[in-house]
């Protein structure tokens, strides 16, 4: 079932494959974006619509949770930057784009903006660029494209990871699993799958590994011995009794 795009959509009509695509400051900001989106057959859900989890680093913009966001599914993403660009190309022309805050910009600032749209967005980019051609300044686009492609290659490129944490995480949990602290435990299994399989996105919206494949691998082995250390003090607790380890709280075990 596809949703609609008409209202708010349905929780059971969204598949799985919806991923961050903008974040917004303001509401009818988002609002105006969602509708351009959907006019061009685009599937949108937005933060306000309570469906939507803020789980990933954005594609344009920070990774703190901003106040409003929306999501496309992730083969929609190319569209999607597509449908805004020409949207903005559109919007921002003429004695309109006079009106905009940025018309106040210094050129070395609109410069920065436009060298930088993975963070403030496509149609502000859309925006500085016009300026700066209203002022007959040179934009070379190729090779702001190619700078843009470098930089946003640098930035997905695989990290490695710092093994001190993986080890303290996994000597943590396997503790934590181990006296039943439930706690300490989500904590540190929550740091070692990061290690092993988090992921971020480019603009096209395809994930990439954040981490080597060496930290990756240190991780699930952590996130292994974890597991092993909960198992292993579930055993204790309920049967083997090998170990002390004081009541757990009744609502820690609702089966109980």
């Amino acid at each position: 079932m596809e949703p609609t795009h008409d209202g708010p959509l349905d929780e059971r009509a969204i598949s799985r494959d919806f991923a961050v695509f903008e974040h917004f400051i303001r509401r009818e900001d988002m609002e105006g974006m969602v509708r351009t989106l959907q006019a061009e057959k685009i599937a949108v859900r937005r933060s306000t619509d309570g469906t939507t989890q803020w789980r990933e680093s954005v594609i344009m913009g920070h990774s703190l949770q901003p106040k409003f966001w929306i999501e496309v599914r992730e083969n929609d993403f190319a569209k999607a930057k597509y449908t805004i660009r020409e949207a903005a190309e559109a919007a921002w022309t003429g004695e309109t784009i006079d009106q905009h805050p940025f018309a106040d910009y210094a050129s070395d600032e609109l410069r920065t903006i436009l060298t930088q749209e993975d963070y403030y967005g496509i149609e502000a980019t859309v925006v500085a660029r016009n300026l700066l051609l209203q002022r007959g300044e040179n934009v070379a686009l190729k090779e702001i494209r190619d700078a843009n492609r470098h930089r946003n290659s640098a930035k997905l490129s695989p990290k490695e990871g710092t093994q001190v944490y993986v080890i303290a995480g996994t000597i943590i949990g396997a503790v934590a699993g181990l006296y039943l602290n439930v706690i300490a435990f989500m904590a540190a299994l929550g740091v070692l799958i990061y290690y092993a399989s988090g992921k971020q996105r480019d603009g096209d919206g395809k994930q990439h590994f954040i981490y080597v494949a060496r930290t990756r691998v240190r991780g699930k082995w952590g996130t292994g011995v974890v597991a092993l250390g909960l198992a292993f003090g579930l055993l204790n607790y309920f049967w083997l009794h090998w170990i002390h380890i004081e009541p757990v709280q009744s609502w820690f075990w609702l089966w109980r």
